[in-house]
């Protein structure tokens, strides 16, 4: 499993597309610059998903250029494959952006008690990282040596960005929890 795999299987969940325009779709959103992920890639990515069965292809004129052009759709393969790598995907994230970004891509791909867990365990990540940012600091502190004033602002900057992230995975752990939100999960 690749990001790429994620990206390309997870934005054709929502909409067949054809090559450049799920490629321009990803830059318009930012996910190419995420794990590199460029149009010589998707290209790659949607051949090789078609030819494992996740995929399927329909060939139509292109009212631009007057060309024939690929339509690809996910198949109810595609869509099973999808769930699970998106599982896979949660348990292997390192970076915060990662997290996001598999959040934004997981409409009905799981149940909400697999989603909360995943919350939960990202929520867990972040105060653990909270907590190993505190203890080098205080080591540099009992050690004696002056902050350089970067460091300190740095630090700071981590703090306040942390408390964002937790906030968020509240709200969002919160909004799961709505009978309202059901709709987005699985049963």
């Amino acid at each position: 499993m690749s990001k790429v795999e994620v990206v390309v299987l997870g934005v054709l969940r929502f909409k067949a597309m054809h090559g450049y325009e799920l490629s321009q779709f990803v830059k318009n959103k930012r996910f190419d610059v995420w794990d590199n992920v460029k149009t010589p890639t998707i290209y790659k990515t949607l051949k090789k998903m078609e030819i494992k069965g996740y995929l399927v292809s329909t060939t139509e004129q292109s009212q631009e250029k007057m060309n024939l052009i690929k339509i690809y759709g996910l198949t109810e393969s595609g869509e099973a494959y999808f769930r699970k790598i998106i599982i896979k995907f949660f348990k292997d994230i390192e970076a915060p952006w990662d997290f996001w970004l598999g959040v934004s891509l997981i409409n009905k791909s799981m149940t909400k008690k697999q989603f909360l867990k995943i919350l939960e365990t990202q929520k867990k990540k972040i105060l653990e990282l909270g907590s190993e940012h505190r203890n080098t600091c205080d080591g540099i502190k009992e050690s004696g040596k002056a902050f350089p004033y970067f460091f300190e602002i740095m630090g700071k900057k981590f703090c306040r960005l942390m408390q964002i992230e937790l906030e968020s995975l509240d709200q969002l752990i919160e909004a799961t929890k709505k009978p309202d939100n059901d709709k987005n999960f699985l049963e």
